[in-house]
């Protein structure tokens, strides 16, 4: 193009609407810079936002790893890499069998013939195959640890089916469970052991009343026996003197001696029983327990005199005022004493020493008998243990006894422990506690044992022990 015909008016304008052309073509080019920066802008930002989310998806604390579609591992996140100690291109291409170190795997995952059936293999070609998720699939599975030790796991798996561009993706989470499932576990047990348990308490009420009912029923006829042999005893002492018939005096003996026995031992199920279900009413009132121990050794002193046994008391103190009650006191006191009696042989020495302790009261009752055995010692205070319990035993003896001695001690807030060595002696050891009803109006009940009343609890807790 030539300019030379133009004038000079004609060329300024076209000079002029050049200039438009070529600012209309900077400002095109100013406006794609623009876009252009909004652009590269955006894609900072996604990269960046990318970069934000594989932290975050690192930092989930369960496995991820994105499959292709022959199931091989395309990638992974930071949790799965130190789930099974490999790096990342280590794991890229490998099966999910290879990468977890299943134990099927060692020939390559899928090549056991137990693989057809592998559950995670299964629902991986499922959700492959037809776009459908599986959420919360636990397996149970066996891995290898450290190249040596196997291990079983269960473990959580969610998967669902992606498309990356027209490529398939599987993007699959696996949680390890196997302490979920071991509190699962555990608290399946405790159920099973808590109901076992109301079980066991349903049954032990049962056996209660039953013993109860049974010691109610023993009892009566029992009273009725014995109220009879009194009163023959007692019709018949005239006759009896006069006729000089030992026979009848000696058999009438024996007949009130095993009602006593019987009568004890119903006494003590019955005790028992009321401890066990909780209705044992304790009497708690202030007493001297020196004049109560003092008062019950010495009851037994003819009986003891008669069959040739030492019995000394002894105490460091002449008053000590307690809370306690005053009939289970006695009824652990003869308890021990009859025991003492029954294995301690003509020629010997029972002695009972209170001594003051630390807010609390000692009571010892020591003998020469014949001693517990090593192997007896912590079972003596369990229901039914006997230290002799061969069926010709010298002494009888339904092995309760010291069991409710040790319920009576405790519902003082008491203690009770043995020493003893086999063929020397045995020492119980009665620890109370220093209470008091009432602090405020600290005053001593008095003490009234009925003689009669005391007599009679000493013939039943002595009946097991033969002349």
């Amino acid at each position: 193009m030539t300019y030379d015909n133009l004038t000079k008016k004609e060329l300024i304008h076209k000079l002029n609407k050049f200039d438009r052309y070529i600012k209309e073509l900077e400002d095109e080019v100013s406006r794609y810079k623009q876009k252009e920066m909004g652009i590269n802008k955006t894609i900072s930002e996604q990269i960046n936002m990318i970069t934000v989310l594989e932290n975050i998806i690192d930092l989930i604390p369960i496995g991820i790893m994105m499959l292709d579609k022959d199931r091989n591992i395309a990638d992974v996140n930071k949790t799965l890499i130190n789930l099974v100690f490999k790096g990342r291109e280590e794991l890229i291409g490998l099966k999910t069998g290879t990468a977890l170190r299943c134990i099927e795997s060692a020939n390559g995952c899928g090549c056991s013939s137990v693989c057809h059936t592998c559950p995670l293999d299964n629902s991986m070609k499922y959700t492959l195959n037809t776009g459908n998720s599986i959420f919360n699939l636990q397996i149970p599975t066996n891995l290898l640890i450290d190249d040596e030790e196997i291990r079983s796991f269960w473990v959580r798996v969610n998967m669902m089916r992606i498309m990356v561009g027209e490529n398939k993706r599987v993007i699959m989470t696996i949680e390890d469970i196997s302490t979920e499932k071991s509190m699962e576990r555990l608290e399946k047990e405790c159920r099973q052991n808590q109901q076992e348990l109301i079980e066991l308490k349903e049954y032990d009420r049962f056996k209660t009343q039953f013993f109860s009912t049974i010691s109610h029923e023993l009892k009566t006829p029992l009273n009725i026996i014995l109220g009879i042999v009194q009163l023959l005893e007692r019709t018949d002492e005239l006759a009896i003197k006069k006729s000089n018939n030992s026979s009848f005096e000696k058999h009438v003996k024996m007949m009130k001696q095993n009602c006593y026995r019987l009568l004890r031992l119903v006494n003590n199920f019955i005790d028992i029983t009321k401890f066990d279900s909780g209705f044992m009413k304790m009497n708690f009132k202030n007493h001297n327990i020196i004049e109560v121990v003092e008062d019950i050794t010495l009851s037994v002193v003819d009986y003891l005199k008669s069959r040739d046994i030492t019995l000394i008391f002894d105490t460091e103190m002449e008053e000590k005022i307690i809370a306690c009650d005053v009939d289970k006191v006695e009824r652990v006191m003869l308890n021990l004493l009859s025991n003492a009696v029954k294995f301690t042989e003509a020629g010997g020495k029972i002695s009972v020493n209170i001594y003051e302790g630390e807010e609390k009261v000692i009571i010892k009752i020591k003998d020469t008998g014949i001693g517990i055995p090593k192997g007896k010692i912590d079972k003596i205070f369990n229901r039914f243990e006997q230290v002799d319990s061969c069926l010709r035993r010298r002494q009888e003896g339904s092995g309760i006894g010291l069991s409710l001695v040790k319920s009576i001690v405790e519902a003082h807030d008491g203690e009770i422990s043995v020493a003893s060595e086999y063929g020397v002696g045995s020492e119980f050891t009665i620890e109370i506690p220093v209470r008091y009803v009432n602090r405020d109006t600290l005053v001593k009940e008095q003490l009234i044992l009925p003689v009669q009343s005391n007599v009679e609890r000493i013939n039943i807790e002595f009946s097991d022990i033969y002349s």
